[in-house]
């Protein structure tokens, strides 16, 4: 769960380390809020508006200036870029072998309320899945069954038995 930062911890750290900048990528697990901090203290910025969300390890960001690091951009993409093999990791930790294992996936959009799968992490993931041997379906309620498997998945039946859900 991210926890919110106050505005003193966003001076501190600001002052602590200004134009700090970080050419390692989020590692999986972080705290988001940490994150976030870090890309603020790089961007020489002020948090406006709702500026951190964390989905699935991915670190969105909004408002930042023009003249943000190319940096910040490079590292949120391998952060993305990671998430999915990541999740399986932790899966594979708690469940063990996938191999056979009914796996559906819930979600399928790049974000909540929002019926587009564009940036979603969820193709490399049903991927990733599907290379440890497990046996994959995809369900969102904002997508219907067809749609799903015009993408590329096979949809889940809600009541449907499974193994594991990620």
């Amino acid at each position: 769960m991210v926890s919110a930062f106050t505005s003193s911890e966003f001076r501190s750290a600001r002052a602590a380390a200004p134009g700090t900048v970080s050419e390692s990528p989020v590692a999986p697990g972080s705290s988001c809020a940490t994150s976030f901090i870090s890309l603020v203290v790089v961007a020489g910025a002020r948090p406006r508006n709702r500026i951190a969300n964390q989905l699935s390890g991915v670190v969105l960001t909004n408002g930042l200036p023009a003249n943000t690091p190319s940096t910040i951009v490079r590292a949120a993409r391998a952060t993305n870029a990671s998430m999915p093999a990541y999740a399986v990791g932790v899966l594979e930790g708690a469940h063990g072998d996938l191999n056979g294992q009914r796996v559906v996936v819930l979600g399928a959009s790049y974000r909540g309320a929002v019926k587009e799968t564009a940036f979603s992490g969820v193709f490399p993931l049903v991927d990733t899945l599907r290379e440890r041997g497990a046996v994959v379906m995809v369900h969102d309620p904002m997508y219907e069954d067809a749609e799903l498997e015009k993408l590329g998945f096979t949809a889940y039946q809600p009541g449907s038995p499974v193994d594991a859900a990620v």
